[in-house]
């Protein structure tokens, strides 16, 4: 927070001065008459922006920082033009204040995005100051626009960073408080009134907090509290107490003396943390160890206690649990491991649990616990185990040995993982894989034959009407070739989805750039008639399957020819980033509204009637399964009579 406040005064700074600055200079100007050159002069080198406007708002001079920063023309944006380089969402609050700023006559201050020279939006504080002419209020505006962009930043991340401490002192149950030497009352945090069994906004006093504490920790943080106030001495201490509602815990606290200017300790800040688990804890260790080294030689016991201790934890484990001694028998299972098979312990102890096994499993089982129990390694492999419905629950398992000082092995340790519905959702996969092929059998095979057929009737039929005058015959004769038309057309686009989520995806390094080149020639030698202007990036590469990105260039280049079809200067551009692994195809076509974006990528969708731009609503759908099975994604931005541009990433090779 230091650095922010740093940032923030020096810009507070750094705007006053260029205020005053083109203030100075605007009066100037006015007390030298026709000394506008000068004033011109010493604006253009104020680092803000500077601009003036008349009584209406209206901005009658920019500096040249305007163009520097937006790359418009100052000419263009005189008036209300540089309106145009506003955020869209900030384009009507601040339209807003400035009608406010007019109509009050009041010094003006706004914070807005300002779209810059390379397309994106950086945050400007604008401040205007009104101006009179012959004492009257208001005849013009002075003022800047400074950015503030790394500071919106700045205190973005800070409030993040806050946000993360915020919890990580719930996490960690640590919290921050303060005590007025003069008030004796304490202002606590949230988490630190949360310890103590507080309600978030209580201010108890020292006494309170002091009356608290247990006896044992009474002198220590007496004598911890007189040192600080009276010695400036920070503190560190640990004590325990018991709070309102009768719970008892310890806390550790830190404390540092706050002075005032003479030199007085005025108060004290500190954080405080729960750390009563880490006690008992201690305890706990401490207890162990008293009894390990009572017990040093009953080498049982102590395994003893250890075999507890793990069937105390394996118990509440929402996985099976168990232990095998060396010779292969099993001496605990736990809690949800009879949840699975049924009975109760120890019935499945030894090597009777053998029976839930499946009998085609149990060599596989076998030779795994002999090749373990040869070389020392885990003990893994996959089993089904009967449930108590009768069913057989596919089970991975792991078991690893437990050995002593000198190595060996005392017992094994195992769980089990139920994977029977991974098991079932892989078969649901193949499954549906398959229905797949056999759909795109369907289509290339069983429905084409018909359609043909309908297409070659309705070819004689046509010959058969040539000798009749043209009707309601002709016309309908014309609906059927034209629908059988399109229904060849979605079989063709819903064969090539197929193949997209049917292939086998192969990786190697794609020329983007050669194989987008290759595209856009074909289709000017496809259409001589139009005349497109078309720029590739040279150097374009990616990691994947050269067949599906064909497809997506093949469909994103495609669309950008189709939609450009009525635009008189129609210019195509493909680009991108092999370092950022985004690649884009840019047209300057009819573009369509972001308000239907979430359809674009389905299939059948279109956003155009079929007479305006033919098509089957498939290539995009195409397009995102070819990306998406390569592990990338796929977006569009647009806007309506402004073209379209679709960007795509893939992942590093």
């Amino acid at each position: 927070m230091t650095t922010i406040t740093w940032l923030l005064s020096g810009l507070v700074a750094a705007l006053a001065a260029a205020l005053v600055l083109a203030v100075e200079l605007w009066r100037r100007w006015r007390s030298r008459g026709r000394a506008d050159e000068r004033f011109t002069q010493l604006a253009h080198a104020v680092p803000q922006i500077v601009f003036m406007a008349d009584r209406r708002g209206q901005v009658s001079f920019l500096s040249h920082r305007w163009v520097e920063v937006t790359g418009i023309r100052r000419r263009e944006a005189i008036g209300e033009g540089w309106q145009q380089a506003l955020h869209p969402e900030d384009r009507e609050p601040m339209l807003e204040r400035l009608r406010e700023m007019v109509r009050k006559g009041q010094e003006f201050q706004h914070e807005h995005r300002l779209r810059t020279r390379d397309g994106s939006y950086r945050w400007q504080l604008l401040r205007a100051v009104p101006l009179d002419e012959g004492g009257q209020p208001a005849a013009s505006w002075l003022g800047t626009a400074t950015d503030i962009d790394d500071l919106k930043r700045a205190q973005e991340q800070a409030r993040v960073q806050a946000e993360r401490l915020r919890m990580a002192s719930r996490l960690t149950r640590t919290g921050h408080w303060r005590a007025d030497l003069a008030t004796q009352r304490l202002a606590l945090s949230e988490e630190a009134a949360t310890v103590l069994d507080l309600p978030p906004d209580a201010e108890p006093t020292l006494q309170e907090i002091f009356a608290l504490l247990a006896p044992d920790s009474l002198p220590r943080a007496t004598s911890a509290l007189k040192a600080c106030v009276e010695e400036g001495r920070p503190f560190d201490v640990e004590v325990a107490l018991v709070t309102q509602t009768g719970r008892q815990l310890w806390v550790r606290t830190l404390g540092e003396p706050v002075r005032s200017g003479d030199g007085r300790v005025v108060a004290i800040e500190g954080a405080q943390q729960d750390i009563t688990l880490r006690m008992l804890m201690m305890e706990e260790i401490r207890r162990l160890n008293a009894s390990l080294e009572e017990r040093i030689a009953e080498r049982t016991a102590q395994l003893a206690r250890q075999e507890a201790l793990f069937r105390t934890l394996a118990e509440q484990a929402p996985l099976p649990f168990w232990t095998v001694d060396p010779r292969g028998h099993v001496t605990f299972l736990s809690r949800a491991w009879y949840e699975l098979a049924g009975g109760a312990p120890p019935q499945w102890q030894g090597d009777r649990w053998l029976a839930r096994v499946h009998p085609d499993d149990l060599p596989a089982v076998r030779h795994n616990w002999i090749r373990s129990m040869a070389t020392g390694a885990p003990y893994t492999g996959t089993r089904r185990i009967r449930a108590r419905d009768g069913s057989y629950h596919t089970m991975t398992y792991r078991a690893v040995p437990v050995r002593d000082a000198g190595g060996a092995i005392l017992f094994w340790v195992g769980v089990d993982t139920d994977i029977t519905d991974l098991m079932a959702n892989d078969a649901a996969l193949r499954l549906a894989n398959t229905q797949l092929e056999a759909f795109s059998y369907s289509v290339s095979h069983d429905l084409q034959s018909p359609l043909q057929r309908v297409a070659s009737y309705a070819r004689l039929l046509q010959q058969e009407l040539a000798q009749w005058p043209e009707g309601r015959a002709h016309h309908y004769l014309d609906r059927i070739q034209a629908n059988a038309d399109t229904m060849a057309l979605l079989m063709e686009g819903l064969l090539a989805l197929a193949h997209v989520s049917q292939v086998e995806i192969i990786r190697a390094a794609v020329n983007l750039s050669d194989m987008a080149t290759d595209i856009l020639q074909r289709l000017q030698a496809e259409h001589p008639q139009r005349t497109v202007g078309w720029l590739v990036e040279p150097g374009l590469s990616v990691m994947g399957d050269v067949r599906l990105m064909r497809s997506v260039l093949e469909n994103l280049i495609g669309n950008a020819w189709k939609f450009t079809g009525g635009t008189p200067d129609a210019h195509i551009a493909v680009g991108g980033s092999a370092a950022r692994g985004e690649y884009f195809v840019r047209d300057n076509g009819c573009g369509f509204d972001m308000a239907y974006a979430g359809r674009l990528f389905g299939t059948f969708q279109r956003l155009h009637a079929a007479d305006e731009f033919p098509g089957t609503g498939i290539g995009l759908a195409t397009v995102a399964r070819a990306i998406t099975r390569q592990g990338g994604r796929v977006w569009a931005q647009s806007a309506p009579g402004q073209g379209a541009t679709f960007h795509f990433s893939l992942p590093p090779g």
